[in-house]
């Protein structure tokens, strides 16, 4: 991860390998209540199995965490390619 605009960059440590997802993407936020940015990544497979992980700068780790796409006011949007989804940290 780099920020080009401060020159400085961030090698992440090895996250869990989604090779058999078919559908994957990712986001980066800030999270106000914690004070840091965290990155998270999901991918889905044919059989529809979605995975999850989120990435916390300041801890510098990884870990599942649940997701549920298209319930409960959560929404999914496919188009082509692209996969868009909407989560709370």
């Amino acid at each position: 991860m780099s920020n080009p605009a401060i020159k400085e960059f961030r090698i992440l440590p090895q996250p869990m390998p989604l090779n058999d997802f078919i559908m994957r993407g990712a986001g980066l936020g800030y999270d106000s209540r914690a004070d840091t940015y965290k990155f998270v990544r999901f991918g889905c497979d044919v059989a529809q199995n979605t995975i999850a992980e989120m990435y916390n700068m300041r801890s510098n780790s990884w870990r599942e965490i649940g997701i549920d796409l298209g319930i409960d006011g959560e929404w999914i949007a496919l188009q082509r390619r692209s996969l868009l989804g909407y989560t709370e940290f």
